[in-house]
């Protein structure tokens, strides 16, 4: 039945009791208003003060972002859209119905509470709850807490709260801003990260995300090595139009340095403490001037191959630097050689040598044994992650995954791989298929040989 003509409130019931303003309404109980539908078992509504109070799955749907919210029971005002709910599932930008779910935002959100207080049309309390914006209907991760402030569409402030992965506790915030909305970006620090090494003891650090503007960002952070000493990091991004773009990144290590041990020809054992710590920078920009003309500049600048395989190449496999083309040596000389001229050792491979030089190896990693292992083992998950996309990738991907191949087994003395994937670069057409099968046999006589090392140590 229709309240008011001026807001018309619509009323559907099994049973219908009315003493005065006040309406006791019985079984599949339906009430819409504005873009709103309010169900529940038992509910009980003044029409004066627009106050609805349900008792047995309440629920409330509808509005510009599709909210649902079911409870046990729920005290709502129509005028003010006011309200609080308890024992509550919710969500918005979806629509439910039956087992089907339809999104209806770039960023549905996911969140429930044992009391939920609506505050206004689009704010939220949420006492004792959780809150995700992950894959619905079923997220990978949420954050819960005490108390979470829910804007929707802009923002959800989460105080004392825990980082949960398919429900198991991982760390705890004092506070975090998790995104509700996609169509934007936040200045704001990002996820804290934590980790082990062997040779670089704890890893703690964090970074802060700065958008400048629509069209720029960076990102900054550090961490601390509880056995070496400081990384930095830095990530600048430019992007004023379609057919232009600039990215600086920039990864720095104030080592406190690394100690070793040998035995002298007196028998006395001596120690030696190394630095490894240095730069790496790389600036990559594209552009395109009048007549078509394509611009294009690459730099990379590393202080030192020593840091390099201490702390770049890790940093490089992680993503954050890999290259985005190969360019071949315009003076003739292969990279792989001009490195092993630099470091003395040139990749002359004898017949039935082993996979990997064990000698130069040894000399790239001043003997740190922990060190050595770490290389290997991380060439090892490299190799695997770039040999499909050499055989199956696009000409620009495979040219890059084996430029970056190339590089990392020349520098850990892997050089039987290093020749391998020369010969793939040089190759041409049906030949590609051949080198490529060649260079992954190669590739599986250094991954045992590999294992082999990494079980005798």
């Amino acid at each position: 039945m229709p309240i008011s003509e001026e807001s018309p409130v619509i009323i559907d019931a099994r049973e219908c009791e009315q003493a005065g303003k006040i309406y006791t309404l019985r079984g599949d109980v339906q009430i819409q208003f504005a873009d709103y539908t309010f169900h529940g078992d038992l509910v009980t509504y003044d029409s004066a003060s627009g106050d609805v109070t349900a008792k047995g799955h309440a629920s409330l749907n509808g509005g510009q972002r599709d909210i649902h919210i079911s409870a046990s029971e729920g005290t709502y005002n129509l005028h003010s859209q006011t309200g609080k709910f308890y024992d509550v599932h919710g969500s918005t930008g979806a629509r439910f119905k039956g087992r089907s779910v339809t999104l209806t935002s770039s960023s549905p959100l996911s969140f429930s509470g044992k009391l939920v207080e609506q505050t206004g049309p689009d704010e939220y309390v949420l006492h004792h709850g959780s809150v995700t914006s992950c894959e619905l209907p079923h997220p990978k991760w949420t954050f819960t807490a005490a108390r979470i402030i829910l804007k929707v569409g802009s923002s959800a402030h989460v105080y004392n709260t825990t980082f949960r992965l398919k429900g198991v506790p991982v760390f705890y915030l004092p506070y975090a801003s998790p995104p509700v909305e996609r169509l934007g970006r936040e200045s704001g620090f990002l996820i804290p990260n934590f980790g082990t090494s062997n040779t670089k003891g704890t890893v703690v650090g964090d970074s802060f995300y700065w958008a400048i503007n629509r069209s720029m960002d960076a990102t900054v952070g550090g961490e601390y090595l509880s056995k070496r000493g400081w990384a930095l990091q830095e990530n600048y991004r430019y992007r004023p139009d379609e057919v232009s773009f600039l990215n600086l990144s920039y990864f720095g290590v104030l080592d406190r340095g690394i100690t070793t041990t040998s035995v002298n020809q007196s028998g006395q054992i001596v120690s030696q403490n190394t630095q490894q710590g240095g730069e790496d920078v790389k600036l990559n920009a594209e552009t395109t001037f009048a007549h078509d003309v394509r611009g294009v500049a690459s730099i990379d600048y590393l202080s030192s191959f020593i840091f390099r395989l201490a702390f770049t190449w890790l940093w490089s496999i992680s993503g954050h630097a890999l290259p985005i083309e190969a360019e071949p040596d315009r003076r003739g000389k292969t990279l792989m050689a001009a490195v092993a001229k630099v470091m003395g050792a040139e990749p002359v491979i004898a017949a039935g040598a082993r996979a990997i030089d064990a000698e130069h190896l040894a000399r790239m990693t001043l003997g740190e044994r922990s060190l050595e292992r770490e290389v290997l083992a991380l060439f090892d998950r490299q190799a695997d992650m770039l040999l499909p996309r050499i055989r199956q990738g696009a000409p620009a991907m495979a040219a890059a995954s084996a430029h970056t191949l190339k590089g990392s087994a020349v520098g850990i003395a892997v050089f039987k791989v290093a020749r391998a994937v020369e010969e793939v670069e040089q190759a041409k057409d049906v030949a590609i298929t051949a080198a490529v099968d060649t260079l992954a046999a190669v590739l599986d006589e250094a991954k045992a040989e590999i294992a082999r090392l990494l079980q005798v140590g």
